[in-house]
């Protein structure tokens, strides 16, 4: 495909709804550098699959399933958990 950009994406949605005929994944951009002083943004550690980069979590996306080309691997439970509590700061969820 040519000009076809790619992003790494944490993927938020859960496994039922992804796996539905048409569904399209919910997912976070994770970016190669830190944003700076940004707020609601998660940085990848040493424990994560990937280890250089940052989940910023306004930026929430709906991604086509033929884009998603391959799995890199999981977060942490610690990430998951800091990615999660600022999705809920950012939406005002309880």
């Amino acid at each position: 495909m040519a000009g076809a950009q790619r992003y790494r994406v944490l993927i938020i949605s859960s496994d039922e709804y992804n796996e539905r005929p048409g569904a399209s994944p919910w997912g976070l951009s994770v970016t190669p550098h830190d944003p700076g002083p940004a707020i609601y943004t998660v940085a990848l550690t040493v424990d994560d699959a990937i280890t250089h980069g940052t989940v910023v979590v306004p930026y929430v996306m709906r991604c086509n399933p033929a884009g998603l080309v391959r799995s890199v691997g999981f977060v942490s439970e610690r990430t998951y958990r800091t990615v999660e509590y600022s999705l809920r700061e950012f939406l005002e969820l309880p």
